[in-house]
């Protein structure tokens, strides 16, 4: 966080009576209420610019599949295991390595407090909970990995 927004975060808590007029307080042209949901979280989970700059230098350490049609998977088929583990669901990451579990954990957090601060069900939007949707073929019909 720069830019002095850390000092408006600062007096605006004070001053905020709920979550919802923290908000509309720090909500401005240039911060929209998405940037701000976001910086919150960032506090919030203690995600700092010097772990960013670490995470960033280390390299992507998993991908996660959201969806795939039939081209998509022709790529997933390409990629080097290797090099790079490919996340599908959020159950089970106790079989992945230390630094994909430990980014998973992270990813998890973040999305679940975010999704709490937004207002939506985590029962509905948890990362723990979605399964990728596969496109079968010219129909799209969606299949559940």
């Amino acid at each position: 966080m720069g830019e002095g927004l850390e000092h408006l975060l600062i007096r605006q808590v004070r001053e905020a009576s709920s979550y919802d007029d923290l908000l509309r307080r720090m909500t401005s042209r240039r911060y929209t209420t998405s940037a701000i949901r976001r910086i919150l979280v960032y506090v919030l989970t203690g995600f700092s610019r010097d772990r960013q700059e670490k995470l960033l230098k280390a390299g992507p350490c998993y991908g996660r599949l959201l969806a795939a049609g039939p081209a998509g998977r022709r790529i997933l088929r390409s990629i080097d295991a290797e090099k790079m583990t490919i996340v599908s669901g959020g159950a089970g990451w106790d079989h992945y390595p230390e630094r994909v579990r430990s980014g998973l954990e992270t990813d998890a957090r973040a999305a679940d407090l975010y999704q709490l601060l937004s207002g939506l069900p985590l029962s509905e939007y948890a990362d723990r909970r979605r399964r990728p949707v596969i496109l079968k073929g010219k129909t799209q019909t969606p299949e559940k990995l």
